[in-house]
């Protein structure tokens, strides 16, 4: 019993030891003369409360830190901040001490980052770019200020100083950076950061540009002029808003068809700089691809192809190309049909002056094929080879018109200046109806004229291609419309095979001999094919096809039907005559 009241009385004890000594129990504060010491900072860094029992001093606390500001201890007063906390004293209460700050601010002028102007590999020391440090501050001095560069590229740059002495309120001190010289091509960029070791810290980049020995150069109308660039490509890539700019070459260049999108209203003159350069293609494709609302201006340039192309060195598909003085297109031989120098697909090409020379072609137009617009008032269209139309080739509604001073060699000019032609027209061919042929040279007192037949237009006359397209009746077995394969003429040079009843079948190919051939765009199945016959063809159409005069012709339709999935073929003949 005595054991059990001992243990209930230490128990009781304890729960009142406990309860009155807690610090939230107001009699313990009370007996203890236990306050809480709070600290606000004024915008700087936090400092946790003090509780301090009866007698206790407050400990003083580490300064707080604020930005472009130094700390200047610890007020009683709030708002006037003139009576500075005593920590020898013991305070009578609770109170709170309130942060008082010495200010400044630190600008640099400029203000930003800096990025030199690019520089040519082996350039003159730089002038430098400078800094102005201002302490726009009311009350302290900067302290001292040091200054360094940092990041990948700190070693390719040099500072005017990296000490600068203690600024005071209003004051201002200056430094410079340079970048070193003999920096290899390339871009550098580095940090440089000030400080004074506490609360000042203000950083910023610098960027250098090294460039290779410039080949091109870029003048913008209205704008900027002589802009060095490495090559020809890095300076077409930079036109990229529309506008009016000359490319000068002062080197030969290197460059893989270049077939970029310039924005409408974009002209562009390309010349050399200097001595005449040369634009060298590399590889398959056109050089150039003039697109609409695009114009080229060649001057003083020379324009070289290679020997295993398959298109024309130019394509003018929209675009205006202009040929002026000391330009050659030359060196381009294509395996395709269409244009060995310059091809016409759309658009306008207007030769001034200047030579176009020593290109070939499978097809027609060694030196221009034309379906576009085409007007020669100068220049000369020599040394060209192609089955047909061994200087110019116009394709039917191609408009082709010759004045002034320009010159078409024919087959009676001196061996290396004779356009040629394995099939007709030496100098020029105009696939129509009639079509137009000329063998002679053109000379400059010759004028010509594709909407003009004979003489009149500057024509010999040529009964050219024709076809025979005969009736055809095919019965293939399983389809119920009879005479379901139509050929019919569609223009002057092309003729179209067309299946009535589409539907009857799950597909449709077309064959001319072991070549599968492409439908026309409008046909949803197949069921249409526009074919080519005349030798000259479209390379966007790849459903076109050359063909031999005199020779029985045969196109091959492969259907299968919905019902019995059974393959059906059928030959189609037609013939080309001279």
């Amino acid at each position: 019993m005595k054991k059990s009241y001992l243990i209930f009385t230490i128990t009781f004890l304890c729960f009142l030891t406990f309860a009155f000594f807690s610090c939230t129990n107001p009699l313990f504060e009370q007996v203890l003369g236990l306050k809480t010491i709070s600290f606000f900072t004024n915008g700087g860094s936090h400092v946790p409360d003090q509780k301090l029992f009866k007698g206790e001093k407050i400990t003083r606390p580490k300064d707080p830190v604020r930005e472009n500001s130094s700390f200047d201890g610890w007020f009683l007063d709030k708002d006037t901040l003139m009576h500075e906390w005593d920590f020898n004293l013991v305070p009578g209460g609770e109170l709170t001490l309130h942060a008082k700050w010495m200010s400044f601010g630190v600008s640099l002028t400029p203000p930003g980052n800096i990025s030199f102007e690019p520089e040519i590999v082996g350039y003159n020391p730089s002038p430098g770019y400078s800094k102005i440090i201002t302490n726009i501050g009311a009350e302290l001095p900067t302290g001292n200020l040091t200054i360094t560069l940092s990041g990948a590229g700190n070693e390719y740059f040099d500072l005017s100083t990296t000490e600068i002495n203690s600024i005071f309120p209003g004051d201002n001190d200056t430094f410079s950076i340079y970048p070193k010289l003999g920096l290899l091509p390339g871009t550098y960029t580095s940090v440089v950061t000030i400080t004074n070791g506490s609360n000042i810290n203000i950083s910023f980049n610098v960027t250098f540009t090294v460039i290779p020995v410039p080949t091109v150069w870029v003048d913008i109308a209205g704008g900027a002029q002589n802009v060095p660039h490495a090559d020809l490509k890095s300076a077409l890539d930079s036109i990229t808003t529309s506008g009016v700019y000359t490319v000068k070459i002062g080197s030969n260049q290197y460059l893989a068809p270049y077939a970029r999108n310039f924005l409408s209203g974009t002209s562009i003159a390309l010349t050399s700089e200097g001595t005449t350069a040369s634009v060298i293609l590399t590889s398959m494709g056109s050089l150039f691809t003039i697109n609409n609302g695009v114009t080229f201006r060649l001057n003083n340039i020379n324009l070289r192809g290679i020997s295993d192309n398959n298109v024309a060195l130019i394509n003018v598909n929209g675009g205006n190309l202009v040929m002026d003085a000391n330009t050659v297109i030359t060196g381009n031989t294509s395996a395709g049909l269409t244009g060995g120098g310059v091809y016409v697909h759309s658009g306008i090409f207007t030769m001034n002056d200047g030579t176009i020379s020593g290109n070939a072609v499978s097809g027609g137009g060694g030196g221009v094929a034309v379906t576009g617009t085409f007007t020669m008032t100068g220049g000369t269209i020599s040394g060209n080879s192609a089955a047909m139309g061994g200087g110019v080739y116009v394709l039917g509604a191609g408009i082709f018109t010759k004045t002034g001073n320009g010159i078409i060699y024919g087959d009676d000019g001196v061996d290396d200046l004779k356009n040629t032609a394995t099939t007709s027209g030496h100098a020029a061919y105009h696939f129509s109806t009639p079509a137009k042929k000329r063998d002679s040279t053109a000379g400059q007192t010759v004028n010509m004229d594709s909407s003009i037949s004979g003489e009149d237009g500057g024509w010999d006359v040529d009964s050219g291609f024709n076809f025979v397209l005969p009736v055809i009746t095919v019965d293939l077995p399983d389809i119920t419309i009879p005479s379901n394969v139509v050929l019919s003429r569609s223009g002057t040079n092309t003729a179209m095979f067309k299946i009535d009843n589409p539907d009857d079948y799950s597909s449709i190919e077309w064959y001319f001999g072991t070549k599968k051939l492409e439908h026309g765009v409008s046909a949803g199945k197949g069921e249409e094919l526009t074919l080519t016959v005349n030798g000259v063809y479209d390379p966007e159409r790849p459903y076109d096809i050359i063909t031999e005069p005199g020779k029985l012709q045969i196109i091959t339709v492969e259907v299968v039907a919905d019902a019995d999935d059974a393959l059906i073929t059928r030959d189609i003949s037609f013939q080309v005559v001279q």
